[in-house]
Parts: structure tokens; C-alpha cells; sequence
């Protein structure tokens, strides 16, 4: 077959095991660069947290009091915790105020 033919057989849908094959190899690849961008996202969204929650210089740092307050609950917890042993004389910054309403 030449390459003409081979070429309009793949146009014109004749040999379609051609096309499956190329179509995986993409999706893999898709696959790959969503799984890849997303465990970076989570990486370096979860580092700035925790470098926030364990090492900043002050409790109120805008960028990791805005990702703290977005963390799951028992992260948020967890962090809230380690900013009120680190500054403990501190106003408790957002996110990390309950608001549990009063007993009656």
C-alpha cells in the first residue's frame, strides 16, 4: 500500500485500529498532565500552608491565613493549633476563631 492510500484509509475510517491506538496514546498523555498539574497544585498549595502554619514570622500573613481558613477541618484544626502555641500572647487569626454559639 502506499503511503497516499494509507493515508486516505485513515481518513476515510477503513483502518480504525490505527486511530484507537493514536487516540489512547493521547488520552494517556491528557491523563498524565491532569494528574501531574494537580499533584503539583497540591504540593505547592500545601507547602505555603504549612510553611504558614510552622514557620512564619507572624500569625498574620495573608496568604496563609486565606489558606488556612480553606483547609479541611481537621488540617484547619490542626493548624490553628500550632499558630496558638507559636504566638501565644496573639489575637487568634480568621479561620481560627470558633463560633460556637453560648450555652443556655
Amino acid at each position: 500500500m502506499t503511503d497516499v492510500a494509507m493515508i486516505a484509509s485513515y481518513a476515510y475510517g477503513s483502518d480504525r485500529a490505527g486511530w484507537r491506538g493514536l487516540r489512547s496514546t493521547w488520552m494517556k498523555r491528557v491523563v498524565r498532565i491532569v494528574v501531574i498539574t494537580f499533584v503539583a497544585a497540591v504540593v505547592l498549595i500545601g507547602g505555603r500552608w504549612y510553611m504558614y502554619v510552622a514557620h512564619s514570622e507572624s500569625p498574620y500573613d495573608e496568604v496563609g491565613i486565606e489558606l488556612n481558613s480553606r483547609m479541611p477541618a481537621p488540617l484547619r484544626t490542626w493548624g490553628c493549633a500550632r499558630i496558638a502555641a507559636r504566638f501565644a500572647g496573639a489575637i487568634t487569626p480568621y479561620g481560627c476563631t470558633t463560633t460556637k454559639a453560648a450555652p443556655r
